[in-house]
C-alpha cells in the first residue's frame, strides 16, 4: 500500500482483529447443560462481530442501518385500519 495521503483515513485488515477462535467466553453456559453448548457459539459470534464493528465502523454506518432500520419499522406501522 503507497503512502497515505493528508486527511485520508486508513481503516484496519480484517487480520488486524482477533480470531473467532481466540474468543473465551467469561461464563459458559455449557456448563450447566451441554445442550447449551450451541449457544454458547451463538454468544460467541455475537460478540466478535459487534467488538469487529465497533473497531471498523464510524458514524455513518450507524447512522445508515439505523435510517433503514426505522424505515422497515415505518413501513409496517399503518394507521389507516387496512390490517384489520
Amino acid at each position: 500500500m503507497e503512502g497515505a495521503e493528508e486527511g485520508e483515513v486508513i481503516t484496519p485488515e480484517v487480520t488486524d482483529f482477533h480470531r473467532l477462535r481466540q474468543v473465551n467466553l467469561k461464563k459458559k453456559l455449557s456448563d450447566f447443560h451441554p445442550i447449551f453448548s450451541k449457544v454458547d457459539e451463538l454468544r460467541k459470534q455475537i460478540y466478535f462481530m459487534i467488538n469487529t464493528l465497533k473497531k471498523s465502523w464510524t458514524n455513518q454506518e450507524y447512522i445508515t442501518v439505523g435510517i433503514g432500520a426505522l424505515a422497515i419499522f415505518i413501513g409496517a406501522v399503518t394507521f389507516d385500519g387496512e390490517l384489520q
